[in-house]
């Protein structure tokens, strides 16, 4: 086919304007701006190394890898240095890396301006700063800069990979600060790498100038360790924090917790508090020292009170003993023997019969004690007014009149026990709260407002007691009771009035151990002022514990 003249001048005009856009392409070596590979506005514009997109996700990765979470940027005053710093600090932040500072540096810059620059630098902890700037402008800003002194080190990384002269220019400024040349390193990547090619960390491509040691750190705060939790610091960046200890009951098991976590409630956290470990179980037991002690004490003095009820069955047909109502004495002993074997009933881990047994065992035991002591002293007072002529109290006078005080008086605690007992039973309980990272065994009482009512009717029974003692202290002096119950109710009222604040104000086992002391204590006083004194004459004093000491009391009482 023949081509015409006009067809071949078209093809001849094509091929000279395609030259002529060939002649007017440029290509540039080193050239990264992202906006310059827009062919729209830049149609002729090539390059033959990536551009900067590339760059700030490349050196934000590297700067995660390094752990870097707290650094600074200085940028050209250009569209490559502000656009770079810009898209960097965007996907630090977002990575959660904190940028301290951005600076802008340039050749227009004044001495003054400089130095408000340099004074920002030296006032920051950051010790890694990313330089998105050109070799001129770095030159004009390491002219003015001081390194931080031997106590520190800054760490510059510079993003160009063709700007070799960013080394001559640091170790100009080194030599000027020889002191500083250890503490100061140069980090470069080279961003002419191939889209595809894997980014490998070696010498190769981190080059620091003088050792190839243990990367620098850059952080505004260590990372929490196990045990405690972060707590930003109000208008500071997120990396900036304080590491808190954890709240009792909580742990965190990792380093840079956000939060703590509470333990479940039957676990408490270890020494450390990085891990939930089961809360150890506790009660007053046989095995520890406390318990032990108070089984000891116990168990002795049930056996002295055992001995002395012994003396007197034994020496039941002298005086001292037939006339102070021998029958009362072995009561009230019986169950003091009992009273001192109650704490028993109390040590030892809480089970359901020992919970229902032990208040109420002890309230009714007690009372039967102090009715005695209140019929003992009411006895007392009736067969000394009884001797008079005109006296009605002839008619009380007999072995009977001492079993009816007894009863009477230990039915009201009977009635209170068993509201108690059928009401509001005491049970076996585990207490999480009472005792840090402890499990309590305790007997719930069920009631406290009954505890404290068998309590109070003790008392009663006690201050009874008392006053008509107290009344009857001018007897004759050999066979005067009442001085000596007197002086045991004021023992016994005086260690149960202390026991309620001190019982209210101890947790746990020490709750059990008060009240078992309350009880040995107030019993011991009663054997220490009743049955001691009568004892002492018994055994080492007979020659006073004859009927002729009787009669010769009896006749001086006359005469008074």
């Amino acid at each position: 086919m023949e081509i015409g003249r006009p067809a071949i001048e078209q093809i001849v005009e094509g091929q000279i304007n395609t030259y002529e856009t060939m002649l007017w392409q440029t290509i540039s070596p080193g050239a990264a701006l992202g906006m310059l590979s827009d062919k729209l506005q830049f149609p002729s514009f090539l390059r033959t190394m990536p551009n900067d997109k590339f760059q700030y996700s490349v050196i934000g990765h590297l700067i995660i890898y390094f752990g870097w979470t707290w650094i600074g940027i200085i940028a050209s005053d250009n569209d490559y240095g502000l656009l770079g710093s810009q898209n960097l600090k965007k996907f630090l932040v977002s990575s959660g890396v904190c940028v301290d500072f951005t600076l802008v540096i340039s050749l227009t810059l004044s001495e003054k301006q400089m130095q408000h620059i340099v004074g920002i630098i030296k006032k920051s902890s950051v010790t890694v700063i990313v330089l998105y700037s050109n070799g001129q402008e770095l030159f004009h800003y390491v002219k003015n800069v001081q390194f931080k002194d031997s106590e520190g080190e800054e760490v510059f990384f510079d993003i160009n990979g063709d700007s070799p002269a960013l080394y001559d220019i640091l170790n100009w400024q080194v030599s000027l600060n020889e002191t500083s040349t250890k503490y100061v390193h140069v980090g470069q990547y080279d961003s002419r790498l191939h889209s595809g090619q894997d980014l490998h960390i070696n010498d190769s491509l981190i080059v620091w100038n003088n050792d190839n040691n243990q990367i620098p750190h850059s952080v505004c705060s260590e990372p929490c360790s196990v045990g405690m939790r972060k707590a930003t610091r109000r208008g500071e960046p997120i990396c900036c924090f304080d590491c808190i200890i954890c709240s009792k009951g909580e742990i965190s098991n990792v380093t840079d917790a956000s939060n703590c976590f509470t333990c479940s409630e039957d676990q408490w956290p270890n020494e450390k508090q990085s891990v939930c470990i089961p809360k150890s179980v506790d009660f007053l037991s046989f095995e520890e020292v406390l318990g032990f002690v108070l089984t000891v004490f116990t168990v002795c003095l049930s056996v002295i009170t055992a001995l002395i009820l012994c003396i007197f069955i034994k020496y039941k047909d002298t005086p001292i003993v037939k006339s102070n109502n021998r029958e009362l004495s072995y009561l009230i002993l019986t169950s003091l023997f009992l009273c001192f074997l109650c704490p028993l009933i109390f040590i030892g881990q809480p089970k359901m019969i020992a919970c229902l047994l032990r208040q109420i065992g002890f309230g009714i035991i007690f009372s039967l004690c102090v009715s005695g002591i209140l019929a003992k002293t009411i006895t007392v007072v009736i067969a000394f007014k009884a001797t008079k002529p005109d006296s009605n109290l002839r008619n009380y006078v007999g072995p009977r009149t001492p079993y009816y005080i007894v009863i009477v008086s230990l039915i009201g605690q009977v009635c209170i026990c068993i509201v108690w007992l059928t009401k509001y039973p005491s049970f076996p309980e585990q207490d999480m709260k009472m005792v840090e990272g402890k499990i309590i065994l305790i007997c719930n009482e069920g009631s406290k407002i009954l505890f404290y009512c068998m309590l109070g009717y003790l008392s009663i029974l006690a201050c009874v007691s008392f006053v008509v003692a107290f009344l009857a202290r001018t007897l004759p002096d050999s066979f005067n009771e009442a001085k000596f119950i007197s002086f045991s109710m004021i023992v016994f009222l005086s260690v149960w009035l202390s026991f309620i604040p001190a019982y209210l104000s101890t947790t746990g086992k020490y709750m059990v151990a008060v009240e078992i002391f309350a009880i040995i204590t107030s019993g011991v006083g009663i054997i220490i002022c009743i049955f001691l004194p009568k004892c002492y004459i018994i055994l080492l004093k007979p020659h006073l514990n004859t009927r002729e000491r009787l009669i010769a009391n009896k006749s001086s009482s006359k005469k008074i």
